[in-house]
């Protein structure tokens, strides 16, 4: 069974966030008689203290584990988002450590908070880090992760994709085909961008056409993709799930035709500076920013443990493109 965190302790013994990590850490204006309920149950119930707030109090330095689901981290979009989590650490004297699998059990987990992005519900690493007690972010919602104290710093893709779709219905893409990754959890950010599209398509009364592939999917893979939507004959319109696949395909069609697509295109970009091809709708997902922002509030939560279980948005920019 896995170590209980402050939120878990103050919910079985009806205290707050901040009375128990007060009563725990020997700090604030917690009565004697509720100081030792506290640190008597949590001695039972198996606590661990979090060494990772008072290091980052005393400035001494600490790692930090940031783990990305495996399936995906070969995607461009987690290198800029990497970065950001570093920086962001770094300027707080903390340091970064990459982890690409499981320890040998939850209590082998050396590091003083925790960063996890985009893991499958099964993935042995991620339950693994669930089980050790270390201060947890998810950037990103996480299927798998029931527990309040788990933090989390996530896109609001339903709004953000339905306001793609209506720009690009507007730049003249009112049929458009999607082109995703292949099925990972339902609360994946793949999956809620295809029932997003579903959603609208069925709204409008237009037929939908999902074609998923491969995170780094084959040129071939991605002709076929493009043969299977001019060959329908429909569909008036491109919507990529990720830039790598979106500039691909340019470069794709380019080659074969000499310009560029005669479709409407809109696709999700890791930055604009990193924009090679014109669009007629960019959503801008700012993944430096983001790896910063998730770094910001992992620091947060190691720094007070009352602002466990804490969930904030990350904005995403809807711009008409070239």
């Amino acid at each position: 069974m896995a170590a209980p965190t402050i939120p878990e302790i103050a919910k079985e013994l009806g205290l707050s966030n901040t009375t128990v990590a007060d009563a725990l850490r020997g700090t604030g204006r917690v009565a004697a008689s509720t100081r030792e309920r506290v640190k008597r149950y949590a001695e039972s119930a198996g606590y661990r203290a979090n060494r990772s707030a008072r290091q980052l109090r005393t400035g001494s330095a600490e790692a930090v584990g940031l783990y990305i689901g495996s399936d995906v981290r070969n995607m461009p979009f987690y290198m800029p988002f990497t970065f950001g989590v570093m920086e962001e650490l770094a300027n707080r004297g903390l340091d970064t450590t990459l982890i690409s699998h499981a320890p040998a059990n939850s209590s082998a987990v050396q590091v003083g908070g925790l960063l996890v992005i985009d893991a499958l519900p099964d993935d042995p690493v991620l339950e693994s880090l669930l089980r050790s007690g270390v201060p947890l972010v998810s950037a990103g919602r996480l299927a798998s992760a029931e527990n309040p104290a788990i933090s989390s710093i996530s896109i609001d893709y339903p709004a953000t994709i339905r306001a793609a779709l209506d720009r690009l219905d507007a730049r003249g893409g009112h049929r458009p085909a999607l082109l995703a990754p292949e099925p990972r959890d339902p609360l994946a950010w793949s999956e809620q961008i295809v029932a997003t599209y579903d959603e609208v398509c069925s709204e409008r009364g237009i037929r939908p056409l999902v074609i998923r592939l491969p995170s780094y999917a084959t040129n071939e893979r991605l002709r076929e993709a493009l043969d299977t939507v001019e060959a329908d004959g429909t569909f008036d319109s491109l919507f990529f799930s990720w830039q790598d696949i979106a500039d691909r395909s340019h470069a794709l069609l380019l080659d074969r035709r000499g310009e560029a697509p005669r479709w409407a295109t809109a696709t999700l970009i890791d930055s604009r500076v990193n924009t090679h091809y014109p669009y007629d709708v960019l959503v801008d997902l700012d993944a430096r920013r983001f790896g910063v922002s998730a770094a910001e509030l992992l620091a947060t939560v190691m720094e007070q443990p009352g602002e466990a279980g804490s969930h904030l948005t990350h904005p995403a920019q809807v711009t008409s493109g070239g």
